[in-house]
């Protein structure tokens, strides 16, 4: 329950950002690219949760976060990838 949670605010926290959320089911994890001009984020659904967060979060990291709010716990996340990718 509380994985399902952070991807929902994850999610959020992408959308804010005006990237479009793309679902797909083959071979690989997350990624980001640009298709037709908008800035897209690409998810295989068939991850399991753990792994989606963590491949998002490193996603979310590459970016400049510094004027963007996050909710404390999800920066937590961020911020900390390497130490909580152990305990998610």
């Amino acid at each position: 329950m509380i994985q399902q949670s952070i991807l929902k605010d994850l999610y959020g926290l992408v959308k804010s950002q005006s990237i479009k959320i793309r679902f797909v089911a083959d071979e690989s994890t997350c990624g980001f690219c640009v298709i037709n001009n908008k800035e897209t984020l690409i998810v295989n659904r068939n991850l399991p949760e753990q792994i989606k967060i963590r491949e998002i979060a490193k996603i979310i990291k590459q970016n400049n976060l510094d004027y963007v709010y996050i909710k404390p716990y999800l920066r937590e996340i961020i911020e900390n990838l390497n130490e909580n990718e152990k305990r998610l």
